[in-house]
């Protein structure tokens, strides 16, 4: 008979360039999305340390103000208040 149907696998070419070229496809895919989650990665801890020196140096200045009462109690009373607001929550 030589009406035989052809072999399934007919279509595609196995060489070996094809599946380099799918290998390199899949690691530049990963390299992008690296890059992405580190830029992301770097931008949030910028932004998470601005937001750190701001909230310290209003600390500061709160205890600062502390220092222009007039008793020496209540400039102690003042500094523990701003210390426990400085206190990360837990």
């Amino acid at each position: 008979m030589s009406d035989a149907a052809p072999p399934m696998d007919a279509g595609i070419v196995r060489s070996p360039s094809n599946w380099r070229m799918a290998l390199i496809a899949a690691l530049l895919g990963l390299l992008v999305m690296l890059v992405v989650t580190l830029a992301w990665l770097v931008g949030y801890q910028v932004e998470a340390a601005q937001e750190r020196r701001s909230f310290e140096a209003a600390l500061r200045e709160a205890d600062a103000r502390c220092f222009e009462l007039a008793t020496r109690r209540e400039t102690d009373a003042c500094r523990a208040t701003n210390a426990l607001r400085g206190r990360p929550a837990e």
